[in-house]
C-alpha cells in the first residue's frame, strides 16, 4: 500500500512511514501543492495510492461522486483529525495498512473518541460504520 499525504500534513510524516517499512509520498514533495482536491484524488488513483488528508472536504468529494453514481473515481481516502501528533499519525496509518480494509473507492475516518480506529464513512447515510 502506498500513502500520499495531502499537503496539510508535514511531509516529514513520509520519513516516519518509510522508516516504519511502508510506501509514502507528499503533495508537497511531488511539487502538486496547491492542486484542486480532484486532481490529487485522480493523482493518486491512477498510480493505486491511498490518499491521507486532514482535510474534511475529501468527504464531501465522496459522497458527491457516489450520489452521481460515480464509482472507481479513486483508490481510497483516510482523513484524519489534524490535532493528532506526528507519532500518532504514523501510528494510526500503520494500524490501517495492517488491518487489510478494503479500501478502493472507500473513505475511512480516524476515530479518537474510542481509543484510535479506523472506521468506515457511509456516504448513503453520512455516517460512519464500525
Amino acid at each position: 500500500m502506498h500513502f500520499l499525504l495531502d499537503e496539510n500534513l508535514s511531509h516529514t510524516l513520509v520519513d516516519r512511514l518509510i522508516a516504519a517499512g511502508h510506501s509514502a509520498d507528499s503533495v508537497d514533495l511531488l511539487g502538486m501543492k496547491g492542486s484542486p482536491d480532484e486532481e490529487l484524488l485522480w493523482f493518486a488513483k491512477t498510480r493505486d495510492w491511498v490518499f491521507v488528508s486532514v482535510d474534511k472536504d475529501y468527504l464531501l468529494l465522496h459522497r458527491a461522486f457516489h450520489r452521481w453514481g460515480m464509482t472507481d473515481v479513486h483508490a481510497g481516502i483516510l482523513t484524519l483529525p489534524d490535532r493528532l501528533p506526528p507519532s500518532a499519525f504514523a501510528q494510526a496509518l500503520d494500524i490501517f495498512a495492517s488491518e487489510g480494509l478494503p479500501i478502493a473507492d472507500q473513505l475511512y475516518i480516524w476515530d479518537t473518541a474510542h481509543g484510535g480506529r479506523w472506521i468506515r464513512y457511509d456516504p448513503q447515510n453520512r455516517d460512519v460504520q464500525s
